[in-house]
């Protein structure tokens, strides 16, 4: 954990640009750090802001329309928030914070796009 200065205003101005410092102090009653601060940002699904919370909200709401042609865009959200249901912050660590979000980033840009084509382009 990094426990300096210069980490504990780091990761606390990113969880008070994400309006999430209360939730985290409520949660953790430890010093913001890497792992619950990542935790709580992707994995938590008790939090609205989470991408965890907001991958399930997107599945849900998808899932709910009908029609086949956003199947492709449904079967992507599916997957997404499976992934996100059942990876572990241990296993995000290990393969380092940063690479998986690297990888992550791309798969949401992807749904993005199946989304669009899905549902707002004209047929």
């Amino acid at each position: 954990a990094d426990t300096t200065a210069h980490g504990y205003y780091q990761w606390s101005a990113l969880l008070r640009a994400l309006s999430s410092f209360e939730a985290y102090t409520e949660l953790y009653r430890d010093a913001p750090g890497a792992r619950h601060v990542a935790e709580l940002l992707l994995l938590r699904a008790d939090i609205p802001r989470s991408l965890r919370a907001c991958m399930e909200e997107i599945d849900e709401t998808l899932a709910s329309l009908s029609g086949a042609n956003g199947r492709p865009a449904q079967r992507l959200a599916a997957q997404l928030d499976a992934r996100l249901r059942y990876t572990g912050i241990d296993e995000i660590l290990d393969e380092g914070l940063h690479k998986w979000l690297n990888e992550f980033i791309p798969l949401v840009a992807q749904l993005g796009n199946a989304i669009h084509t899905s549902y707002l382009e004209a047929a």
